[in-house]
């Protein structure tokens, strides 16, 4: 088999497991199951590929938010002893950083997981983030936390654009811009639209630009590109 074809399928057959949750369908464990092996036979035939873990974390956020009814794979603890941090898909986490280390998407979907079970992923994000060096791709997560959960909140017709200017979000938009960008390679400025940033990235240059705006942020304000008059747009549904 073409290994890129099964890395599609994969992407596919997971995409389509949580559109029929969002949308309320029936068979959406059957769903599951085949993405699942989808995602496991494309491991075995392209084993250093990070995408089949990527996946399989995709995934991870349909599952119970009572930790003893999850898979074992999805209430592992962290390895992080040290930490206080919840049991979650962290071997898959592992999978995928091993085989790319510091892969955003892995990260992004490991936090959507613990979003879907029901924990404070702005307590996650906080502890997993503290010990974080500058130049870290991870400082950039509280941010995310915070865009999504703006967008979730101006759907329900509450917050308005001050919510940039409170502590929190203005402290998690500055860790991002001058922990992380500016030391960034030039060339993989995703997180705030580059060519390979994850879906959604065009929210996370409002807050960024509306800093720069106010503070000035050197050769990060020619990146940012976006006007800080466009909002963040809807959101796309409880796990995103």
């Amino acid at each position: 088999p073409d290994a890129d074809a099964l890395m599609m399928r994969a992407r596919v057959s997971v995409q389509q497991a949580l559109n029929a949750y969002r949308a309320g369908q029936r068979g959406v464990g059957l769903l599951a199951d085949r993405a699942r092996a989808a995602c496991e036979e494309a491991a075995r035939y392209w084993p250093a590929d990070p995408v089949p873990w990527v996946c399989l974390l995709m995934l991870a956020q349909l599952d119970w938010p009572d930790a003893r009814r999850r898979r074992p794979e999805h209430r592992m603890p962290s390895p992080e002893i040290a930490l206080p941090l919840p049991p979650g898909p962290w071997g898959l986490l592992h999978q995928a950083e091993k085989r790319d280390p510091g892969n955003r998407e892995a990260w992004h979907r490991l936090i959507q997981a613990i979003q879907a079970y029901g924990i404070n992923a702005f307590d996650v994000v906080r502890c997993l983030c503290a010990p974080m060096p500058d130049g870290s791709p991870l400082l950039v997560l509280p941010l995310y936390v915070h865009v999504e959960y703006y967008k979730r909140m101006r759907a329900q017709g509450q917050l308005t654009p001050l919510y940039w200017t409170t502590d929190s979000a203005s402290h998690a938009t500055k860790r991002a811009l001058y922990g992380w960008f500016q030391y960034a390679d030039r060339a993989s400025w995703s997180a705030l639209g580059g060519r390979s940033g994850l879906r959604g990235d065009r929210a996370v240059r409002h807050p960024c630009a509306v800093e720069v705006r106010r503070r000035g942020a050197g050769p990060v304000a020619g990146a940012v590109r976006t006007s800080p008059r466009q909002m963040p747009g809807g959101c796309g549904g409880r796990h995103t």
